[in-house]
């Protein structure tokens, strides 16, 4: 049958979306698999991304993607590609008829920063924030059976970091803190497969599960200021939270479409 012609096709896509954060920091974390079938010839493809904010920084820490598409009368072909603050970084062609293992990283580690005043009583205080970290994709892939299995693992684990120190005489100030803005591991294993039960059908099968803290840590930027015989000192916590810690289960799905 050619593919306008095809009597039972099938198309499904599962789309996951989490938002953490505040107006000071927020992550918001998206990834989706998707499944499509035309009698021709069927694919699976899943991309997660993530996009970090702090304070007055915006950007796409992580973006990964790995496609499986194989024609029916045709070899599989797999790809994964791995894209890192806007630059890609990584991407690959598998070879599905025999085990493949791969991981994707950027050459040198995450790091982007700005600079910012913050005012802590009369004191005008220069400081520093910025991101860095790691990001990677793992790739897991092979022909089992009657079917080709897929597994995409994208990892990123950043920290924010504040550096503010100012000495000049009338005035001093520091500031320091730590925080865990994200570290998240999704692992996501597609498979489709024939299944020649009853009849001929195609299965297909899709278990993503996200492991993820993010928002962990505290700033804190202290000042003294010397006004004559006076020495006051100043205290401002430009930000504490308790952070998020999740282990989901995000989709656990199997379906089969005939084909007889």
């Amino acid at each position: 049958l050619a593919a306008g012609d095809c009597s039972h096709p099938y198309k499904k896509g599962f789309p996951y979306q989490l938002p953490l954060g505040s107006d000071k920091a927020s992550v918001l974390f998206q990834s989706n698999v998707r499944f499509e079938y035309d009698c021709s010839s069927f694919l699976a493809q899943t991309d997660a991304n993530a996009h970090l904010s702090f304070f007055e920084l915006g950007l796409d820490i992580v973006s990964a993607q790995a496609l499986l598409k194989t024609p029916a009368d045709g070899q599989a072909e797999a790809s994964a590609r791995l894209i890192v603050m806007g630059n890609e970084v990584g991407q690959e062609s598998i070879d599905l008829s025999d085990l493949v293992d791969i991981n994707l990283h950027p050459p040198v580690d995450l790091d982007i920063a700005k600079q910012i005043s913050v005012q802590v009583g009369p004191v005008s205080v220069p400081v520093k924030y910025g991101i860095e970290g790691q990001a990677a994709l793992a790739v897991k892939g092979g022909v089992e059976g009657l079917g080709a299995n897929v597994r995409l693992a994208p990892s990123v684990d950043s920290r924010a970091y504040v550096q503010a120190a100012l000495d000049v005489g009338y005035a001093k100030a520091i500031a320091n803190g730590d925080m865990i803005v994200l570290r998240d591991n999704l692992d996501n294993k597609v498979r489709v497969a024939f299944d020649d039960a009853d009849k001929l059908y195609l299965r297909f099968d899709v278990e993503s599960r996200n492991k993820l803290k993010a928002l962990d840590g505290n700033v804190r930027l202290e000042a003294q200021a010397k006004l004559g015989k006076f020495e006051p000192k100043y205290n401002k916590q430009l930000f504490q939270w308790k952070g998020v810690n999740r282990d989901d289960l995000v989709l656990q799905y199997s379906d089969r479409v005939g084909l007889q």
